[in-house]
């Protein structure tokens, strides 16, 4: 009592702390560990939430916005909510109204809109002329300029919604300074100049002062764009309800807001719930290791002082003295641990601060104090019962050299172990009863591993036993019997294994995570993208075709690094969409086309492998007879007849009608028809036609088919029966069969009088197509085709999975196909698209198409879309996964060295005896090792399958996984080159430390050996 009266509790402890500064040293790191993970994972958590944030308001620029629209400028102003100014920026006016214009070049009425907007003149180009500025003054656009010959000095007139005409005079052309430009919100003055299907000319927006725009049922509008920079997570409630009072104003006042900021709020909502869920998966798995290292580091740390303490106890000192000075050496370490744990803490979170969307500044909150601080504490807490446990015994039980726990055995630890593995067991059952939306449900392989370690710790054990009893007679075998009585000595190994097997098991549902959710990650990307580049020419398919096949000459020869891909959408958007694909390109090359669609037959969807007919010159003549039943009424009997035509494919791709002329239906001598034709290039035969003017019922003869170049007659051989075809759609009570016939064809005809015809077996006749529709093909479907006509198709193969880009919703054909019958103008709502498999050759690709004059009007990435997967709550959570292995690791080396630590006073004495009687210095050092490495590995080993099983029970709703749509099909496989990985890397790491350990155990026994002597 003198002594702790002399220098008091605090320095008693200091002077405990460098006795054992070894023990020390491991109690700063535990909880520098500690307080650094539980500041890092309180401050990344907050971090990924706001990157989110900032990552999905990225990603919709132009839609996290409000345009709010109505009849009156100041009704719009009055019903903004009070957070407008706090949430957005300044808001951009103007005002539109549907309109059409006329000029003396161009008396056609253009159709368009009389705009006006704020600061319109900083945004874009004058290219003659100047602004307007006066009353009645508009500008044009460069293309309506071009296109309808508009020029400064022209008087307009101009009639709009709700108003009497009225003229304005040109001011200026101009041109937008950036489409790209925030101001426009995503929709710059471009792309709706000329002419629409049905020949009406349309303009890009005419602009006006505002005085102009009067008189009108002017729309007005204010746009708003959000301050993304300003916006935290506190502000997304505010964002919610403002938005969300906006819109029910605005219909009150007969206006609207259009926005996509709530569809942003409800993703960033799952998102941030996916991201906390992910962080409690993988802290929750390190909580549960560090319980337990935590429990190894206080009863080793107790049992180092059993010996002083009980000689304090000898000298009189109170036991609330002494259990006082244990808890304040532990709160120095403590300390000294949650000061380095919250600089590391800090650092790491300033490291990631910088890389993850947004850039935004190191988050300071109280919680980065007051958590590592109430994990100390709690650690802290857990020493009270334990040094009480311990200071309660009595003296000559604390002055023991070997404590009775690393005696005991018998009945009461098979209790425990048998608790343990029921525990195990059964926490991993409800564990995965409950899923994983509860904290339980996110220990299945934290369950597994006890449940397999201590199985393991009494298997090790029997082994163990059976091998003494069954060697000790043998000679030659001190060094395998010195093993198992060390194994069966060293009691403590238990915690040991349960380590190991943790950390690994830890460790291994880690990297699985990690791996199975890149491959997941990258694989949505691939599927969703389809190619390395993906790029919208404005072009028609045929051109494209013929340009690729000289910019990659491995397109001739099956190396590919292009391919034309046309997709094609109808006015309704629910329609299955049309997508045209190079079969033979598409099925290797394309990203995910082998993985997705399941293999289907692509040769089922090919264009027939058919040479086509083929013909040249300029003229072509055909022989007709026809010998028939006219069926008719005596008037009209001499004067029926039918109309031949022939429908051609010229070498440019366009379809071409060529009526040879009329044959009377009456027998009687062939008649030869012939008629001139543009086929210099050459030619291909499609369909021959026939057009009665009255019922017909018999057999009508082709031969002598000829192109005539220059005057000389060149057969083309029309080819056999069977490769030709009725057309795809027959007009009703119309019946054509066909035969071959001596140098031609023979058709047999039946029909009441309407058109009929036979069609070259080369081109299809209804498309095939791969059916990735949902269903929602029907019968008799149809798709639009590149020109925007309807197409009829026959699904032969369907899609379980997911099309490349496309994903589903489409119904897939050859291109080819379509091509061969001819290809029209592009439709309106028709994509021409190059996918480029190749990256390193996009300046080659691109400077070749810019040189066939084919332009670039858009372009997707695959880089794009892996940056943004990225950024997705599954992505950012999933890269702490290796800090957390490494922490695991850590915990687990931690726990190894207190083990071993806590042997080495038992040991040490031990092996001095052996050595004193004769056993050999390197016998005692390999007994050791192997008693220390042989649970250690099989621990690991254990851990590996613990880890593996737990991640394969619960990877389906883990939250570490990306979500995709239901048709990408994601491999949720365990990656067994990682498993072997993480098992060698554990052994090899706790071979180290047995190692390591063992030479201070050697160290440790020569001293006693010395001191002894």
């Amino acid at each position: 009592m003198a002594v702790i009266r002399r220098f008091g509790v605090w320095q008693l402890a200091r002077r405990a702390l460098w006795q054992h500064r070894g023990q020390t040293l491991l109690l700063i790191l535990v909880g520098a560990l500690i307080s650094g993970a539980v500041i890092f994972a309180a401050g990344y958590q907050r971090q990924v939430q706001q990157a989110i944030a900032d990552a999905t308001f990225a990603a919709d620029g132009p839609g996290n916005a409000w345009r709010l629209t109505g009849l009156q400028q100041a009704d719009l102003r009055s019903i903004l909510p009070s957070e407008t100014e706090e949430l957005f920026g300044d808001p951009i006016a103007g005002a539109t109204v549907r309109s059409s214009w006329s000029s003396a070049r161009f008396s056609m009425a253009v159709q368009g809109t009389l705009s006006w907007r704020q600061d319109l003149c900083d945004h874009v180009v004058i290219v003659t002329g100047r602004c307007p500025t006066g009353e009645a003054e508009v500008i044009v656009a460069a293309e309506d300029s071009n296109a309808y010959g508009a020029r400064p000095g022209d008087v307009l007139e101009i009639g709009a919604t709700g108003g009497s005409p009225q003229e304005a005079t040109v001011s200026g052309v101009y041109q937008a300074r950036d489409i790209a430009d925030p101001y426009w919100f995503d929709v710059p003055p471009v792309g709706r100049s000329g002419f629409d299907e049905n020949g009406v000319p349309h303009a890009n927006p005419l602009y006006a002062t505002q005085d102009l725009i009067v008189g009108f049922q002017v729309q007005h509008s204010l746009e708003f764009r959000l301050d993304k920079q300003a916006l935290e997570l506190a502000d997304l409630p505010t964002l919610s309800a403002a938005t969300s009072e906006l819109i029910a104003q605005a219909a009150q006042h007969q206006g609207s807001l259009t926005t996509s900021i709530p569809d942003s709020l409800d993703h960033i909502a799952g998102e941030r719930s996916r991201a906390r869920a992910g962080l409690a998966l993988l802290l929750t798995q390190l909580a549960a290791l560090a319980v337990v290292v935590v429990g190894l580091l206080v009863s080793v740390t107790l049992a180092a002082q059993r010996t002083e303490l009980g000689l304090a106890r000898l000298r009189g000192e109170p036991t609330a003295l002494l259990r006082r000075e244990v808890l304040g050496r532990w709160a120095a370490a403590a300390g000294l641990g949650w000061a380095l744990g919250w600089l590391l803490g800090l650092g790491l979170l300033t490291v990631t601060s910088g890389q993850l969307p947004g850039d935004r500044a190191l988050p300071v909150s109280p919680v980065l104090i007051l958590a590592p601080g109430l994990a100390l504490l709690l650690l802290l807490t857990a020493m009270v019962p334990a040094s009480r446990q311990l200071l309660a015994q009595p003296v000559v039980g604390l002055l023991r050299a070997v404590p009775p726990s690393a005696r005991g055995g018998g009945r009461s630890d098979l209790l425990i172990d048998l608790l343990a593995v029921t525990v195990g067991i059964g926490g991993g059952v409800v564990a995965l009863q409950v899923g994983t939306d509860s904290v339980i449900g996110l220990l299945v392989p934290a369950f597994a591993a006890i449940a397999l370690a201590v199985a393991l710790h009494r298997a090790i054990g029997g082994v163990a036993a059976v091998v003494r009893a069954r060697w000790s007679g043998r000679p030659r075998s001190s060094s395998v019997l010195l093993t198992m009585v060390l194994l069966l000595r060293l009691r403590g190994s238990r915690i040991m294994i349960v380590t190991i097997c943790l950390a690994t098991a830890v460790a291994t549902f880690g990297l699985q995570l990690l791996l199975i959710g890149s491959a997941a990650r990258r694989h949505i990307a691939e599927v969703s993208t389809g190619a390395a580049e993906v790029f919208t020419v404005s072009s028609d398919p045929a051109t494209v075709l013929r340009a690729l096949d000289t910019i990659d000459p491995g397109r001739a020869t099956g190396s590919a690094a292009t391919s034309v891909v046309v997709v094609t959408r109808r006015v309704d958007e629910a329609a299955v969409r049309g997508m045209f694909v190079e079969p033979n390109i598409f099925a290797h090359r394309a990203l995910g086309a082998g993985l997705t669609v399941g293999q289907p037959d692509w040769d089922a969807i090919s264009a027939p492998p058919i040479a086509p007919i083929e013909l040249r010159g300029d003229s072509v003549e055909l022989s007709v007879g026809a010998h028939c039943d006219l069926r008719a009424t005596e008037a009209n009997r001499t004067g029926t007849s039918a109309a031949v035509g022939l429908e051609l494919l010229t070498a440019r791709g366009r379809p071409l009608r060529l009526q040879l002329g009329r044959m009377p239906l009456a027998p009687g001598p062939a008649q030869r028809l012939r008629q001139p034709v543009d086929c210099a290039d050459g030619c291909r035969l499609l369909r021959i036609t026939l057009e009665p003017n009255g019922p017909m019922d018999g057999t009508v003869s082709l031969t002598g088919l000829h192109a005539v170049q220059n005057g000389r007659p060149m057969p083309v051989n029309l080819g056999q029966g069977e490769s030709w075809q009725s057309l795809p759609v027959q007009t009703p009570n119309t019946e054509v069969a066909r035969s071959s016939a001596p140098g031609g064809l023979q058709l047999t005809v039946r029909t009441g009088g309407t058109p009929g015809g036979v069609q070259h077996a080369w081109l299809p006749g209804l498309v095939p197509v791969l059916d990735a529709g949902n269903g929602r093909l029907g019968t008799n479907p149809t798709i639009a085709a590149p020109d925007g006509s309807p197409l009829s198709v026959h699904p032969v193969a369907a899609a379980d999975d997911a099309v490349p880009r496309e994903l589903t919703g489409v119904a897939v054909a050859d291109l080819d196909s379509v091509l061969r019958g001819g290809a029209g103008p592009v439709g309106d709502r028709t994509s021409v698209q190059v996918w480029l498999f190749d990256a390193a050759r996009t300046s080659e690709i691109t400077r070749g198409l810019l040189n066939h004059q084919i332009r670039i009007i858009g372009s997707d990435q695959l880089s794009a879309a892996l940056a943004a997967q990225r950024t997705t709550a599954a992505a950012l959570t999933a890269g702490v996964i290796p800090g957390f292995v490494g922490a695991a690791g850590v915990l687990a080396a931690l726990g190894m060295a207190l083990v071993m630590a806590g042997h080495r006073g038992v040991l040490a004495r031990d092996l001095v005896g052996l050595a004193v009687a004769g056993t050999r210095r390197r016998t005692l050092r390999r007994s050791v090792y192997a008693a220390y490495l042989v649970p250690g590995l099989h621990a690991v080993a254990s851990g590996v399958v613990a880890g593996a099983l737990g991640c394969a029970l619960v990877i389906a709703d883990l939250p570490l996984v990306p979500d995709a749509p239901a048709v990408i099909g994601i491999d949720r496989a365990l990656h067994l080159e990682a498993l072997a990985w993480c098992l060698a890397g554990s052994a090899a790491v706790v071979g180290i430390i047995v190692l390591l350990g063992t030479h201070r155990l050697a160290a440790r026994s020569a001293e006693v050996l010395r001191t002894s002597r």
